[in-house]
């Protein structure tokens, strides 16, 4: 019998709402969770990373919820007084991304609420990374007028250029996201370190934006539930597969990585 101690009130309060029962589990008078089965520990496992995936995600869509509001809401033609409107409601993008990778990434670690942890990373990322989110809003937004502009003038070849410019944004954006999550480095040293680490982020980060784009066309296509879960899956994926490459950036490029080492 393996016992594990309460670590998610809410969690626990949401199955006795439900009044969930499962071989295996159960909850003592003390208010603490008995795991008897191997079947009932991997549904907890299972169950409380669901949650934390679900919990995180919701914050990210708080923190963003003017985007939506902008496209649905706004009544302009002027693209270009949309596409202001815009950067303006992006500003949250990048540092409520960081802040749902540091959650998910910390919440491994240490028995602390997501929401606090997503508070901690906002308010980190905010205030380390707010000239690179105005960098990345800004040039992702023009890249993608000028997109708009050649395209409908029929010069695609042009027009395709500033998509691929799209594309590796994105892949820096997201290597960005992927270090600042872990370390307080500068905006030049992180950008750095994401050229010099290119080769070996290049997987996880094409894996993180192929998963996006993917979960991006589901919810084009109707599939509206994806909302709910996709962003924070997409953070849990980019921390897995990004491990070995964080832990070499420690090693080799932090003070106590370097301590260490000696």
């Amino acid at each position: 019998m393996i016992l594990i101690r309460k670590q998610r009130l809410s969690y626990l309060k949401l199955t006795q709402l439900l009044t969930i029962r499962i071989k295996g589990i159960k909850i003592d008078s003390r208010g603490e969770l008995i795991v008897e089965h191997e079947l009932g520990l991997k549904f907890y496992s299972f169950s409380v990373a669901l949650w934390d995936i679900l919990l995180s995600n919701a914050m990210f869509l708080l923190f963003n919820i003017f985007i939506p509001f902008a496209f649905i809401s706004l009544k302009t033609k002027n693209i270009l007084v949309l596409i202001i409107l815009m950067i303006i409601f992006s500003l949250n993008l990048i540092p409520s991304f960081i802040a749902m990778q540091y959650a998910l990434n910390k919440k491994i670690n240490q028995d602390q609420s997501i929401i606090k942890l997503f508070l901690v990373g906002y308010k980190n990322s905010y205030r380390n990374c707010l000239k690179a989110n105005l960098f990345f809003v800004i040039s992702f937004y023009l890249f993608y007028l000028d997109y708009l502009y050649f395209s409908s003038r029929n010069l695609q070849s042009v027009a395709l250029l500033f998509v691929i410019l799209m594309i590796v944004e994105a892949y820096f954006v997201m290597a960005f996201c992927t270090i600042q999550s872990k370390f307080n480095f500068s905006f030049k040293d992180t950008i750095q370190l994401s050229i010099m680490y290119i080769m070996k982020l290049t997987k996880p980060m094409m894996l993180s934006l192929g998963f996006l784009l993917g979960f991006l066309l589901l919810v084009k296509n109707g599939a509206w539930m994806t909302l709910f879960f996709m962003f924070a899956l997409v953070a849990r994926i980019n921390n897995k597969q990004s491990e070995q490459v964080c832990d070499e950036i420690y090693r080799f490029h932090t003070k106590e990585g370097l301590l260490v080492n000696e």
